[in-house]
Formats: structure tokens, sequence, C-alpha cells
């Protein structure tokens, strides 16, 4: 959505909104990522179009909240203004379109973008309700010399869905339609092309997935660096899959080559591929240097990025790589930053429930219509004015649902929660090492050193079995454990 919002302007947004400088100021704002002022400016900007009736303005406004929400991590409130700007463009006669293409763009963009949102929290039937509603506006309504790319674009998305719920066949074949729609001439089809690889990787086909990635890095233009890492990275991924580690060897370094400081996110995605590498090769020294050397960045991850499952992967690699060096606690310390990691990200995805998201949104929008029916199309400005304004309510009306919810669990969970946490506890793999490595001193005549670990281990499982009914357990009684 940022793309849209902060590239160029078309000569009829001047026509469009005598608010123009200030949808400028919250675009400059955008570029450096001043999220605060966004959405404070964004605010402001939605009060005034709405008391001067300015739709070009309310569409902006809820677009960048959407936007700044989004990269903050705030779903639930980026996909209500989301929906907002779908209703604001709805709300517009068709003949208006015609005036003021822009609104063409900003509808694909919106509902494509709402795809994304739910796609990430894995409502997977919203996601693809939204990308098809996309891609059937832009086949209708779309114009300019691009609308083919964009559309090529928008049943790329599409097809990653069709990926991310195992549907692999259904997008091998989606793309393989696109490719034959667009103009082979276009920049998109590298893009495409790199789609088309990956569903066939997640198909198993990796001889296929390497012949597509090489052609096309053919059609990529030297500067394109992180195309063109993406492309070393998945041949990487797909030479690793059949066993042939020396040549994935190889294009982990070229991609590596490539990568720059600025590229963050996918230093750490080559990173953690890289060290899985290295593991399968027992190069386990080399993995832990990779690792250790992508971890400082994990904190400088855009926070949106950081509800994605694979950065935190890194954790459960060195722990990994510690069992298998023999440094069990610097494993132990590694599980404690995987498992914390996790469980955020599983309360994250617990608590953005899209579907009722989305319900209670049109629930509330059909109120504010009702109450609103004396109004022309007016009245579906007021209902999502009414709706942001109401919007807390929404949201601690929901919190309640899951209160009542969770309270009717309670029971349950926590009978669950102490046969978890015993388990958890006492890994049966920590115990196998740990009694190993006792075992080993032993039988090379170190008594003095087994012997002291003996009863550090003896004490371990002490206060592991005193604790084993507890939820919570005392820093202090931690730290002696």
């Amino acid at each position: 959505m940022l793309a849209c919002l902060i590239e160029g302007k078309s000569q009829s947004i001047k026509d469009l909104s005598p608010l123009l400088d200030e949808y400028e100021l919250i675009r400059n704002f955008a570029k450096k990522r001043n999220f605060d002022s966004v959405e404070w400016q964004s605010k402001d900007l939605l009060k005034k179009g709405l008391e001067i009736g300015d739709k070009y303005a309310i569409l902006k406004a809820h677009q960048f909240l959407a936007w700044s929400y989004s990269e903050k991590g705030s779903y639930d409130s980026s996909v209500v203004h989301q929906l907002s700007c779908i209703s604001v463009v709805e709300s517009i006669p068709i003949e208006d379109f015609v005036l003021t293409p822009d609104y063409y763009h900003e509808m694909e963009n919106i509902l494509h973008a709402c795809g994304h949102n739910f796609s990430t929290f894995m409502a997977y039937d919203l996601a693809e309700e939204y990308y098809r509603k996309a891609i059937a506006f832009a086949q209708e309504y779309g114009q300019g010399e691009t609308q083919q790319d964009r559309i090529a674009m928008f049943k790329r998305s599409l097809a990653g869905l069709y990926d991310n719920r195992g549907m692999h066949k259904d997008a091998i074949k989606l793309t393989h339609n696109i490719l034959e729609e667009i103009d082979h001439e276009s920049k998109f089809v590298p893009l495409i092309l790199n789609q088309l690889a990956i569903s066939y990787y997640f198909n198993g086909n990796y001889d296929s997935s390497i012949f597509i990635l090489r052609k096309k890095l053919s059609k990529l233009s030297k500067n394109r660096n992180l195309r063109m890492v993406n492309a070393y990275h998945n041949i990487a991924l797909s030479f690793t899959s059949l066993g042939q580690y020396d040549s994935a060897n190889l294009y982990y370094q070229e991609a590596f080559k490539l990568l720059s400081n600025e590229s963050k996110e996918d230093i750490i995605n080559n990173s953690i591929d890289y060290a899985v590498l290295k593991i399968k090769m027992n190069d386990f020294q080399a993995a832990r240097k990779i690792l250790l050397e992508a971890e400082p960045l994990i904190n400088k991850v855009e926070i949106g990025n950081k509800y994605e499952e694979w950065y935190f992967e890194l954790y459960d690699h060195l722990v990994t790589i510690s069992e298998a060096m023999g440094d069990y606690e610097e494993a132990i310390f590694y599980r404690e930053k995987y498992e914390e990691e996790l469980n955020a990200y599983t309360q994250l995805h617990k608590r953005y429930n899209m579907e009722e998201i989305v319900e209670s949104y049109f629930r509330r929008l059909e109120e504010q219509k009702r109450e609103a029916s004396l109004k022309l199309y007016g009245g579906i400005i007021s209902g999502s004015f009414l709706l942001i304004l109401g919007l807390t309510f929404s949201v601690n009306r929901i919190k309640r649902i899951r209160t009542q919810k969770r309270l009717k669990q309670k029971t349950i969970d926590h009978k669950l929660s102490e046969l978890k946490a015993l388990k958890a506890q006492i890994n049966p793999h920590f115990l196998f090492n740990a009694l190993n490595s006792i075992q080993s001193f032993f039988l090379e005549d170190k008594n003095n050193v087994a012997e002291e670990y003996l009863v550090k281990y003896g004490k371990l499982m002490r206060k592991i079995l005193d604790h084993s009914n507890e939820l919570m357990v005392t820093l202090n009684d931690e730290l002696e454990a």
C-alpha cells in the first residue's frame, strides 16, 4: 500500500481535493516512517474531509491510517480502515470514475491490501475473496497501459495464497496462465517466474524450480540486487533438497555477495537457510558463526515483519547446533529464547480473529446505514466515520467475548497447562544428552567433574519436580535452578 501512497501524483489529483497540501504532508511523513505524525495528520485530514464532503481526502486518510497501523502490527485497526476505504470508493457514483481514474487504482490496491492482511493471519477464505475482488475490479474497470501488469500481479498474490494453502498444483496452473497473458517484455515477468519456481519447489519439482529461476536470472538487470539474491537463495534451497550441497553452497555465497547491510530481513532469511545447509554438511561451527552474525539484526527488523514465523527460527537452529557441539547451557539459553518468541507469535495470531473483525465491521456498517436511511449515498460515508469513532467499542466488545470464552475454558486450560509444563520441563532429549555427558566424564576418569555435574543435575531434577504443579516460578527459584 505504501508504494501506492508515496509514488507520484496523476494530473487529476489537483482537481479531486482542495486538501492536497495536507495529503502531501502526510505522504512525506510516510516516506520517513514517522508513524505518529502520519496517524495524527491522517485523523485531522479525515475530520476535515468529512466536514466538506471531500471523498478523496477521506479515502487517503483511511489509506494512510491502514498503512500505519499495519506497519506497527495493529492489524485489526488496519483492516477496519481498509474496509472503510472500500466503503468510500463504493459510495462514489460510477460516472465519477470516468472523470477521476485514480479511484480505479485506489480500489484495486485497497482490495489487494485487505487480502494480504487476511493472508498474514491465515484467514485464507477471506484472503482469497478479496484477492479475487481486486482481480475482478481491475478486469472490469481497469485503465492504462500498465493495467495488464496490475492484473498479473494480483493473480500472482492469489497463486502465493494457493501455495500457503498447500494447493501447489493450482498455483502452478494459475502462474502458467499469467505468463501466457502478460507481455513477455514486462518488467514483472521475473516476479511471475519467481512465483512459479516457488510453487514447483513446494510441489517437490526441484529441477523445474532451478530451471525457472535460472530463466529469471537471465531476465534481470545487474542492478536488481535483491531480486538476484532471491533467485540465488531459492536455487540454493532446491539444490539442498536434491542433496547437492556443494552446488547449494556456491549459490548461497553468490547471494551473500549481493546482500547489503540495509537488507536486514533478507540477511536473516538467507542466514537461516544457509545455516541449515551447513548443519546438513555437519559443519556446525560454520552454521553457528552464520547465525550469530545474523542474530543482532533481529531487533532491527521492521515491526510488521516480526509477525512472520520465519525470523525466530534462528533460535531453534542455534539450539540444534549447541546440542550437537555439546554446549548444553547455550542450548538451554536459546531454547528459552525460541519458546518466548514462539509464544508471542502464537498469542498474536490468536488475538486477531479476522473473520470476527470483518463480521463486526459490516454488522456495524449496516446499523449505521439503517440509521442514515434518509440520506442518499452519503449514508455510507457517515457510517464509516461513526464506525471509526465507535472502533474502541467494537474492539472492547470483541475482547469481552474472548474473555468470556477464556473463563469457560479456564479449568480445562489449567489442567492441560500443568501437563504441558511438566512435559516441557523434562525434555527427554535434554535428559539423554545430559546423562551421556556425565557418563563421558566418568569414562574419561574425570570423576570430580562428573560428580559436580551429577549433583547439579540432581538439584535441577528436584527443582523441576518441586515446581511441576505450579504455573508460575519466581525469578529467584529459576536462577537457583
